[in-house]
């Protein structure tokens, strides 16, 4: 387990939430981050949270050459979707930090 390098990653992916662009956009680019990461690079309870991020980041295949499944995947979802996930992504930030 490298909770560090979770913690880590999901910062990261936390701080492209924050950028700019769209919010389809900005939980694309957090994709980046996290794939990097592995079911079990976290505690235990939240290996499944994490699942279904990368799940919902990666559903669908790139449509073209410069595309990515991160970008496939957010551009089918609608925006309250999209807003879900990326509190989805915060929450497990905050999790792996022990909470606020």
């Amino acid at each position: 387990m490298r909770v560090d390098y979770a913690r880590e990653k999901l910062y990261q992916a936390v701080e492209s939430l924050i950028s700019g662009g769209t919010i389809k956009h900005r939980v694309a680019a957090t994709g980046q981050f996290l794939i990097r990461l592995k079911s079990e690079d976290f505690p235990q309870d939240l290996r499944e949270k994490y699942d279904n991020i990368m799940k919902q980041l990666t559903e669908f295949p790139p449509e073209f050459n410069a595309d990515s499944s991160f970008s496939a995947s957010t551009r089918r979802m609608t925006d309250p979707d999209a807003e879900k996930l990326a509190k989805d992504i915060f929450n497990l930030y905050v999790a792996i930090r022990g909470g606020i």
